[in-house]
């Protein structure tokens, strides 16, 4: 009957006929609305050998940088602080606690320093295993998780639009030779594009500089865009489904830092866009003059909210807007500077945001003033092979980018330590999205309202509209196979590492130093140092061997002041942290320091342990 409707309507420009059109099409479609598959309907749905190649490769990740990991540990190569910070944090979670690092200073609550609740699941992997290691761990395995999703999503967007084309083919013979190919060049292009995301500097980046919570937001982000991406390759209910599923896993990326909340809705407004309801709020608020005589202005208002409430995904994604502005300010103005001990957020004096939304064009130019943003800006534009940009999902990083940038911490400029890490799943389901828009046709969201809701409370849902004929620039880019962009992102990603004198972080492996089995005398020495101090003490370091000194132990950083006189003090003599002139006598340095008597204790190499005895 829709069919029929529809081909009726294509036969005639009367404005009153195409609307009768419109609305029994949209009855008939939600008359035969299928129900909702089960969860375990969906499990069995799945082919465990379309799972297979992703899930190699998500291993291939884990154990890629779970090796690199381990040898930066052996090696004593991971910088202290921050993995230091994080390790005690997981060992108050682990044991029920209250973020208190006394790293950070005494009786520091962790949650005055940033913004993360979800690191509260560090709590028993911390507590079955605890070694600093462990969040290492726990942070290679939420990027090879990664991996696997961009591989998985993929698969399944090139299933739904190559369904999609296969029902406008007739001859059975194209469509034959079209599921051939279904089942290899999506594998092919998910395997390049995972593995190119997991082999991007900002991923290599973050993975060398110990621990950060940002891990996290990097699985919650490529499920969600991966949702985002299957749902431009459908229309309909299926489509608000999926929708539905990208609000849903956005949500936590708000307890991951308190900066994701202004990302979350990001998300939440590309959502918004993408369920196709602007066309009908703007047909509400501004009928058509041939649609008769409009309705008052209260009677549209209460259209407006009706299909808006009624129509799938809308409140959803404009409730996830909400609730990302909301975290992002509650954590800013509220909740860390009520854990802080000076009462204020330590960081709010790096960004002025209100300079900037005074000044635009300023605050644009500011962004591009310096060589070290501009090369991270190229460095992520070529990362996924340029055309990512064309994908409305690309303005996900924009929130991003923009604190980075306008910052006045030069470290948040460069492509280095952990700060690119969030952009990598943005950047390369982009691409996914890019390609999918050059080789496919763009498909209309025609969302219908929910059951309950009056036709008249809300726009006709409309038939997705058959493809026309592609523009000469779309038929010659269609001729490029599906991988070829992927292919180059991969590349670009992984080429890096193998050049001369290259400071990728990956690049370490091809130095028989870093790859060596061997403890080497400075790794026996500061591994036995560790072991000479007891657990259950309190100890105070320098950052020669601070992270592992936590397991066990109350550990204090050396260079805080108002600290308890700790029952230990390392110091090792050929520490950075003393700048060359460590102190000759340790026993008199503690005693100094912290007003109590302290004795040799013992000595491991360069570094001379105390412990108090008074």
């Amino acid at each position: 009957m829709a069919a029929e409707a529809h081909e009726v309507s294509s036969k005639t420009d009367a404005p009153e006929q195409k609307s009768r059109t419109a609305t029994s099409a949209g009855r008939t479609q939600r008359a035969k609305k299928q129900p909702r598959q089960s969860l375990t309907e969906r499990v069995k749905s799945i082919r465990p050998l379309e799972l297979l190649p992703g899930l190699l490769l998500a291993a291939a990740v884990m154990a890629l940088y779970t090796y690199y990991s381990l040898q930066q540990v052996k090696h004593w190569i991971t910088p202290s602080w921050d993995l230091a910070i994080f390790t005690q944090m997981a060992q108050a979670y682990a044991h029920f606690s209250v973020p208190i690092v006394p790293i950070k200073g005494p009786d520091f609550n962790l949650w005055g320093d940033h913004f993360h609740p979800i690191l509260v699941l560090l709590g028993p992997f911390y507590a079955l295993f605890p070694s600093p290691t462990t969040l290492l761990v726990v942070q290679n395995a939420l990027v090879a998780f990664a991996s696997f999703a961009i591989v998985r999503f993929t698969q399944r967007a090139f299933a739904l639009a190559q369904k999609t084309e296969d029902a406008q083919k007739s001859d059975p013979a194209q469509n034959a030779q079209s599921a051939k190919l279904q089942g290899v060049i999506p594998t092919i292009t998910g395997l390049l594009l995972g593995a190119g995301f997991a082999l991007s500097f900002g991923v290599q980046q973050a993975i060398a500089a110990q621990f950060h919570e940002v891990a996290f937001a990097v699985p919650l982000l490529a499920m969600s865009l991966g949702y985002l991406v299957l749902a431009s390759r459908v229309s309909g209910t299926e489509r608000a489904r999926y929708l539905a599923y990208a609000c849903w896993w956005a949500l936590p990326l708000a307890f991951v830092k308190e900066d994701m909340g202004i990302t979350v809705a990001a998300i939440g407004l590309i959502i918004f866009i993408r369920t196709g309801w602007l066309s009908t709020a703007v047909d509400i608020l501004m009928p058509r003059l041939s649609a008769g005589t409009p309705a008052p202005m209260r009677t549209r208002m209460q259209q407006l909210y009706s299909s808006w409430a009624r129509t799938p995904a809308v409140a959803e994604s404009t409730l996830v807007m909400i609730w990302g502005v909301f975290w992002s300010a509650v954590a800013i103005y509220v909740i860390l500077p009520y854990f802080n001990s000076g009462g204020n957020f330590d960081y709010a004096d790096k960004v002025n945001f209100s300079a900037a939304l005074g000044d635009p064009f300023g605050s644009v130019l500011q962004m591009l003033s310096n060589n070290t943003k501009l090369a991270t800006l190229g460095l992520l534009l070529i990362t996924g092979a340029v055309l990512w940009v064309i994908s409305p999902l690309a303005a996900i990083a924009l929130p991003t980018l923009a604190w980075r940038l306008l910052s006045t911490m030069e470290s948040y400029w460069a492509s280095t330590w952990h700060y690119s890490l969030v952009l990598m799943p943005v950047v390369f389901l982009a691409l996914l999205d890019a390609v999918m828009r050059i080789r496919y046709d763009v498909v209309p969201a025609a969302i219908p309202v929910r059951s309950a809701a009056r036709v008249a409370d809300s726009a006709p849902a409309q038939e997705p509209q058959s493809n026309t004929e592609p523009g000469r620039l779309t038929a010659l880019a269609r001729r490029i196979p599906v991988w070829a962009l992927p292919a180059a992102a991969l590349f670009l990603a992984a080429s890096p590492i193998f050049v001369p004198g290259s400071q990728q972080p990956l690049a370490s492996l091809g130095n028989a130093q870093f790859t060596a089995s061997a403890l080497t005398t400075t790794d026996q020495m500061k591994q036995d140092a560790v072991q000479k101090v007891p657990e259950g003490v309190s100890v105070a370091s320098d950052l020669s061997i601070l992270t592992q000194l936590i397991p066990g132990r109350t550990v204090y950083w050396i260079g805080h002041t108002g600290e308890p006189a700790p029952d230990y003090v390392v110091i090792d003599r050929k520490s950075n942290s003393w700048g060359g002139n460590p102190p000759t006598n340790a026993a008199q340095y503690a005693a100094d320091r912290y007003g109590h008597s302290y004795a040799k204790y013992a000595t491991v190499g360069t570094i001379d342990i105390v412990r108090r005895v008074d």
